[in-house]
């Protein structure tokens, strides 16, 4: 019984202390919040009349936008039924509140008190005044605590009537329509007094998301929305069962009227795109378009002018002869910086931004990342030899195998060595190493390791880039090469200051440090110098320390030149889009639309353009002196808590041909076939004046003889753990036993 006292009695102390810390931290909110009332006018004077300005990183001005609060309406003018649906939609204890629902705040602090934080519900429309003008949308308790002491303070001066007023002529309703006048003229064509009951909750539930879920960019969500809001009226009595049902079945017509807003775009449109839906993720509660703010971004002016130019002209000048119509292009630079963005050939016709909302199967490009997790897990030996011939890759009971074919018959021979089959972009031997490493450790590998957001089946003929990716990460991708073993997130925004002038937030450069074994980083490095200095990537070859990977699929839909060169990661897609019914198809271009003799020709001219100011020599990497060099198969496995299967949903493989990158045979003036130095077979190798030295050939396994036997899973081929259902022993030649510790059963 005293031990309870105890307890309860030191429960009130801290309840006790805490309530009075509350008290003294929400008086000095409440002191500070009648100090911003003074500015309320000047705040206002700020966002209607100070343009938002987008500056690229040499302080050039790439975009203004400004809104016009257009034919603001007094409380009279407003129609009763659009003043209930905007309250039924976002605060239907509007008139029994004095500022905050206290009932709501409740609830949130419950919530958040179990989950670690504040979720953004329970705000009163006051409340979202307070945080429209002064809080910028930070997501603390000090915030809401500031939202609720600006709510009081801002009903105690003001009326409901006043307040509502404001609300409705200063919120954003999308599509750049700022205040329910102009709103209600960009959507429906018409004044508010001529809404009908569902028009008025259709522009109502707009406030909640108006950048996705408004009546031009989702009508059927929009609609949705709608019926909500209607139902929340009739339930709150401001509409009777008849005007619901009526108002349910009414049809919206939608007329998509522009707003009067002032916006200039002087430069980089699909770059600002990219910038406002970066703010749009980072900051959900603020209308940057409203004006008034500065957002500095990492684009080089020049740069991007040039890029622009070279990718045009490209298309331009190939379109009749390759079949294509489009073409996207992206810089990074080492820290992450977005130097040059070129989502497309012209912003006019279509806004679609190729760099980072396309999803395009990468072909042969792809192939790196296969290679790197195949010599991570000890599955490949940059000393093997890949079979080169046509065979059946097994893909499960009751289905049929696929048949990986080269992009031609000629290209089929004897064994080649690894370099030889990624510079040359051999097909076949890219199989023989996935039914190695198995296509379910590729797809955990290509998320944990090289960042993948979009989904990664997990089929065999995802050796040949049959995925669908962004260019942009590609860009991330490729990035863990250059910088051995990190990894940069591409980012287009360094500093955005607020209407007072205030910085709102700063970006620094995102690198993920160490999510790849830097020998295997080192070990591709080489073979991607080999696609550039003999392979299917020559075109880049006139770019210092130019590496690099070709890309081309099925029919030639897409064409791909992914690479790097000190420091500057560039990505350069070709192909042919059409627009059908708002959404966009690729089309098949030429056969002579390779990755290599399309997009790696204008990657060499902008990124040897580049090269000239931005170069950054990256440092070698240098192995620890206790650790064995050139032995890719000693790697640490990937990490054994992640299940790629968890991942990566295993789906039968598609055509064999995607992915090929190889014209067709060159021959000698004589007729007689380019011979690879090194190796006796026919090449696809581009003739050169003066081809490099191949390096020495190393022994294969078989020719230095030896065997091991490992203890491996039956199902990932991995070296087996004690958390592998079945396990078996196998044989394997020296050198060509796996390393790496089973992913698939971590425990």
């Amino acid at each position: 019984m005293r031990r309870t006292k105890r307890v309860f009695a030191v429960g009130a102390l801290l309840f006790l202390i805490g309530f009075t810390v509350f008290g003294v931290m929400f008086v000095g909110e409440m002191k500070h919040a009648s100090e911003l009332m003074v500015s309320l006018p000047e705040k206002l004077r700020q966002i209607s009349t100070a343009p938002t300005r987008i500056l690229s990183a040499d302080g050039k001005e790439l975009f203004t936008v400004q809104a016009e609060f257009r034919e603001p309406v007094t409380f009279d003018k407003i129609p009763k039924h659009v003043r209930d649906a905007v309250i039924a939609a976002e605060d239907k204890r509007f008139f029994d509140h004095q500022g905050v629902d206290y009932w709501a705040m409740g609830r949130i602090l419950l919530v958040g008190a179990k989950e670690g934080h504040l979720s953004q519900g329970g705000s009163t429309l006051t409340m979202q005044m307070a945080k429209k003008f002064y809080s910028e949308g930070e997501r603390t308790f000090n915030r809401k605590l500031q939202d609720v002491a600006l709510a009081i303070t801002i009903e105690r001066e003001m009326t409901k009537d006043q307040i509502l007023t404001l609300y409705l002529n200063m919120m954003y309703f999308g599509e750049r329509a700022y205040g329910v006048q102009a709103a209600s003229e960009v959507y429906f064509g018409k004044s508010i007094d001529k809404l009908s009951v569902a028009e008025a909750a259709m522009l109502a539930r707009c406030l909640r998301r108006p950048g996705d879920e408004n009546p031009v960019k989702n009508l059927q969500k929009a609609t949705d929305n709608r019926n909500v809001v209607l139902g929340i009226m009739r339930d709150e009595h401001m509409i009777n069962g008849s005007e619901y049902e009526e108002a349910v079945a009414e049809k919206p017509h939608i007329v998509a009227t522009k707003n009067r807003i002032t916006s200039h775009t002087r430069q980089a449109p699909f770059f600002v795109d990219h910038v406002f839906a970066f703010l749009d993720k980072e900051f959900p509660d603020v209308d940057f378009r409203v004006g008034g703010y500065t957002i500095y971004t990492t684009l080089d002016s020049k740069m991007q002018a040039y890029a622009e130019k070279e990718v045009r002209d490209f298309v331009r000048e190939e379109r009749r002869n390759l079949g294509m119509n489009t073409a996207a292009f992206v810089l990074v630079d080492k820290d992450g910086k977005i130097i040059a963005e070129v989502g497309g050939v012209d912003y006019g016709k279509s806004q679609f931004n190729i760099v980072t909302q396309g999803l395009l199967q990468p072909g042969s490009s792809f192939k790196p990342i296969m290679y790197a997790s195949a010599l991570s897990t000890g599955a490949l030996s940059m000393n093997d030899y890949l079979e080169n011939q046509p065979f059946d890759y097994p893909v499960g009971p009751g289905a049929k195998p696929w048949h990986p074919r080269n992009a031609s018959p000629r290209e089929n021979g004897g064994p080649v060595s690894v370099e030889k089959a990624l510079a040359l972009s051999l097909n076949i031997p890219a199989a023989h190493v996935m039914e190695r490493v198995t296509p379910t450790v590729v797809a955990g590998i290509a998320r944990d390791a090289f960042g993948f957001t979009t989904p990664i089946l997990a089929v065999p003929s995802m050796a040949l880039g049959s995925i669908e990716v962004r260019p942009i990460d590609m860009a991330q991708a490729y990035s863990v090469f250059m910088l051995h073993g990190d990894r940069f997130t591409p980012y287009p925004v360094t500093k955005i200051t607020s209407p007072d002038g205030s910085v709102l937030r700063e970006f620094a450069p995102q690198i993920k440090r160490g999510v790849f074994e830097p020998r295997i980083c080192d070990d591709v490095e080489r073979l991607l110098r080999a696609v550039v200095e003999y392979g299917t990537g020559t075109a880049a070859g006139d770019v210092p320390n130019a590496h690099g990977k070709t890309g081309t699929t099925q029919d030639n839909k897409d064409a791909w030149f992914c690479g790097y060169s000190d420091g500057l990661v560039g990505i350069g897609w070709v192909g042919h889009n059409e627009i059908r019914n708002g959404r966009v198809y690729a089309v098949a271009m030429s056969r002579g639309a390779y990755g290599g003799t399309t997009a790696a020709r204008f990657w060499a001219k902008i990124v040897g353009k580049a090269h000239d100011r931005f170069a950054q020599k990256i440092p070698d990497w240098v192995a620890p002196q206790d650790e064995p060099q050139n032995n890719p198969a000693d790697q640490a496995p990937p990490d054994p808590t992640t299940n790629p299967l968890d991942r990566a949903k295993v789906l039968p493989p598609t055509d064999g041909t995607t992915g090929g990158d190889g014209a067709p045979p060159l021959t000698n003036p004589d007729g007689s076939p380019v011979i690879d130095p090194g190796n006796p077979t026919p090449s696809t190798t581009p003739p050169q004046d003066n081809p490099p030295k191949q390096p020495p050939r190393r022994p294969t396994p078989d020719e230095t003889g030896g065997t091991v036997q490992v203890e491996v899973c039956a199902e990932s081929g991995m070296r087996a753990t004690i958390y592998c259902p079945e396990t078996v022993t196998r044989t394997f030649k020296k050198g060509r036993e796996p390393r790496g510790r089973c992913t698939i059963h971590g425990g």
